[in-house]
């Protein structure tokens, strides 16, 4: 069985694949995932939120990503997300 540490990093991976894959409600449900096993880690809600975004539904990313944007690990990222969701 792999540790915590090790299947963090297999699961963000997972993430990036099917979003890279435009396979956004897969990719929303992999980070649903990772938010309920890491509920303290913000990545996966910003890729959510990205997912959201990708996939069409922007007034649900924008609520997301608007919930993280105090977050010092990943704060650019949600503001050049929230300005992508805008649009």
């Amino acid at each position: 069985m792999e540790s915590t540490q090790q299947q963090q990093p297999n699961h963000r991976a997972r993430v990036l694949y099917l979003l890279r894959s435009k396979l956004y409600y897969s990719a929303q449900l992999e980070c649903l995932d990772g938010v309920r096993t890491y509920p303290q880690d913000t990545v996966f809600r910003m890729y959510n939120g990205w997912a959201l975004a990708l996939g069409g539904r922007p007034q649900e990313a924008i609520r997301e990503l608007e919930a993280i944007t105090g977050d010092r690990e990943c704060s650019l990222g949600v503001t050049l997300s929230l300005l992508h969701a805008h649009k």
